[in-house]
């Protein structure tokens, strides 16, 4: 980095042979400001890291640790960062590309851009949460529920499939990795069609709908989900 470029660049220097990469980061929010399509927010003590779609957060390459940073969310996306909206002094992880801009007196200054962020985690947390409850529920056995396999928790499953594939190398990796996600899905598309073959099964013999006070083979008049 040459002598010019130090001296404009203020405290941020470890950022700047980053410039348009990939990390992912966490600290505190501190404050925030809405701009015309952005809010900035004032993110106190960030941990930046290297992102790497294969390896944890708490084992990847650590960047820096900085006295703060600028995140900037365009407000269409604010309602769909991790966890929902940002709140005031909580602490906070978020993934984007690091941009430099120029301040008013002509120095240097660095800041993080959001991208829209993969939230397979939470949504494989709401999904094995519906299915454990359902699944110890009076209603195991009706056709409301062999239906919401079928055609909602079968579905989510492929999409969340693709959404991984999509994500690529911006997938953020807080809670798990490409490889532990893509195992995890597989997990539970193989106990979703062991539930629904375990239904059909009972719901086609009379002893089992008997013992379990099914009136009628429900299970014949919903096709799979293909």
């Amino acid at each position: 980095m040459n002598k010019e470029l130090t001296e404009r660049c203020g405290t941020r220097c470890a950022l700047s042979p980053y410039i348009g990469k990939f990390i992912l980061a966490k600290g505190w929010i501190e404050d925030w400001k809405d701009l015309k399509d952005v809010r900035r927010y004032y993110i106190s003590q960030p941990t930046i890291k290297k992102a790497d779609k294969n390896t944890r957060w708490e084992e990847l390459e650590t960047i820096s640790t900085e006295h703060h940073i600028n995140l900037f969310i365009p407000k269409q996306d604010l309602y769909s960062v991790r966890g929902g909206e940002l709140k005031m002094y909580e602490s906070v992880s978020f993934a984007g590309i690091i941009k430099r801009y120029t301040r008013k007196d002509g120095s240097y200054d660095w800041g993080v851009k959001t991208l829209p962020q993969s939230n397979i985690e939470y949504t494989l947390q709401k999904m094995k949460t519906y299915v454990m409850n359902a699944a110890n529920d009076n209603g195991r056995y009706s056709r409301e529920f062999l239906m919401a396999l079928e055609f909602v928790i079968k579905k989510n499953l492929r999409e969340l499939e693709q959404h991984l594939e999509d994500a690529g190398d911006l997938l953020p990796t807080f809670d798990g990795t490409y490889s532990s996600y893509k195992d995890e899905l597989k997990h539970w598309m193989n106990c979703t069609d062991d539930i629904i073959r375990y239904i059909r099964c009972t719901c086609s013999k009379r002893r089992l709908r008997r013992k379990h006070k099914i009136p009628y083979n429900f299970a014949a008049e919903i096709p799979a989900f293909q």
